[in-house]
């Protein structure tokens, strides 16, 4: 086990909250429809100018640190596990760190994106760093503005986008508390089942020379029914993988956390586990899928809301775009 431990987190989550209704109408579909096909009832929009995915990540950094009484001066390193960024160039991390005026700090900051499991990836790789004795306490934060990135020609993933962002606090256990196991797998013959293919180095941006199909090459696709067939082909064997590994039984965890994808991907990978509705954490309906945000924010929820006590073994679900799957046991 890793001697990691989760000191505290934090939230930003904007302030303009856009019903069903309303995306119903941007789609021009019906009333009723978007709730009905993805069982997001409202999510967040960001207005990206006073809520950048920086700015978000800045507010909910200082709720973190507010709540155990520390300051930027006391963290070790700075880790944005965000599967969008801000700029191209510099690194998210580098712009939250200007955000929150950390003039001449010198601390070591970076990203690591694997899209929505981005905070799974993150958290995997540095807990090694924690626990090692290279840092003593880590700031892991997701911030996302997705709805730019929304085709409204599209329905499917249209209706399932929200904005905002989350900070975790990490630190070194004395024991009683760790990442017991992980494991992270990538299926490439998914690797076009969700994709943003403009804005890198194939279609760069180019203003003026675009027609208005070209410009969607920098919207967000996705093929759901794909995705949705490779999810349930691998999703329960890459689970028993490791809970065989961990030698730990589905039933001994207090809480399981996916990745709040869709309401009908959860209700699938639900299904397949076996997973009662107790164990079963879903924010997806007042939030939406919020890429890297939603993990660590419906932890941060079941921590706040006491689903979860030291000692609980929580095990947590990512998917993300590649197509790759990520699985974590932490005991809290």
């Amino acid at each position: 086990m890793r001697n990691v431990k989760i000191t505290s987190t934090g939230k930003y989550l904007p302030k303009r909250v856009v019903p069903a209704s309303e995306v119903d109408k941007l789609i021009g579909v019906k009333e009723g429809t978007v709730a009905a096909k993805s069982g997001v009832l409202e999510r967040r929009y960001a207005d990206n100018i006073n809520e950048t995915q920086s700015k978000m990540a800045a507010m909910a950094i200082k709720e973190c640190l507010s709540k155990v009484n520390l300051d930027l001066t006391d963290i070790d390193a700075l880790i944005c596990t965000s599967g969008t960024s801000e700029q191209e160039i510099p690194s998210n991390a580098a712009l939250i760190l200007k955000e929150l005026k950390a003039k001449s700090i010198g601390m070591t900051a970076f990203d690591i994106n694997s899209t929505c499991m981005s905070f799974l990836s993150g958290l995997d790789t540095v807990s090694y760093m924690i626990d090692a004795g290279r840092f003593n306490r880590v700031l892991f934060v997701s911030s996302e503005v997705a709805s730019v990135g929304i085709n409204y020609r599209h329905l499917e993933s249209a209706s399932l986008f929200g904005d905002g962002a989350v900070a975790v606090l990490v630190e070194k256990s004395d024991g009683e508390s760790g990442i017991i196991g992980a494991q992270m797998k990538i299926y490439p013959e998914g690797a076009d089942h969700c994709r943003i293919v403009g804005g890198g180095t194939k279609y760069p941006p180019q203003p003026g020379t675009y027609t208005e199909d070209d410009c969607l090459k920098f919207k967000f696709e996705m093929n759901g029914k794909a995705v949705f067939k490779l999810a349930s082909q691998v999703m329960r064997a890459d689970v028993d993988e490791l809970l065989q590994k961990c030698d730990i039984s589905l039933e001994h965890f207090k809480l399981i956390i996916p990745h709040q994808a869709s309401k009908s991907g959860m209700k699938l990978i639900q299904k397949k586990l076996g997973a009662s509705p107790d164990q079963w954490m879903d924010i997806i309906e007042n939030h939406g899928n919020m890429v890297s945000v939603s993990i660590p924010l419906a932890l941060s929820y079941a921590i706040e809301d006491q689903r979860v006590h030291k000692g609980d073994l929580v095990l947590l679900l990512a998917t993300s775009a590649g197509f790759a799957t990520g699985i974590m046991i932490i005991k809290i």
